[in-house]
Order: structure tokens, then C-alpha cells, then sequence
């Protein structure tokens, strides 16, 4: 029982992020968290726009 997995949704793209946004405290964390599962080797799913352009990268993984 309990959590197996944890999802982690990036906003690749600037544009899909509220201007407001942009350089908020969460933007930055969230960044960073992505640059660290890079970094793990974290693999990833991306979520294209009508461009064929990464707009999300949806990161999986598990805490042990």
C-alpha cells in the first residue's frame, strides 16, 4: 500500500507558463527539479504542441 510512483509535470515552454509567472520562486524550483532528474537520468515523456515543439516533460519516478 501506499505512494509507488510520483509524476512531475514541466512546462517546457515559456508560453505555457502565466507571464506573471515566469520568474516566480515555484518557476525556479521547478527548473531546478527538472535539471536534477536530467541529471539522475530520470526519464521522461514530452508533451508536444500543435508544432510539434516540447511543451511538457512529464517525469516519472519513485522515492526509496
Amino acid at each position: 500500500a501506499g505512494v509507488k510512483d510520483f509524476y512531475f509535470i514541466y512546462g517546457v515552454a515559456d508560453a505555457v507558463i502565466d507571464p506573471k509567472k515566469i520568474d516566480s520562486p515555484a518557476r525556479q524550483a521547478s527548473k531546478l527539479l527538472a535539471q536534477m532528474l536530467d541529471g539522475q537520468g530520470v526519464k521522461h515523456q514530452e508533451i508536444k504542441n500543435h508544432l510539434g515543439q516540447a511543451a511538457f516533460r512529464v517525469y516519472q519516478f519513485d522515492i526509496k
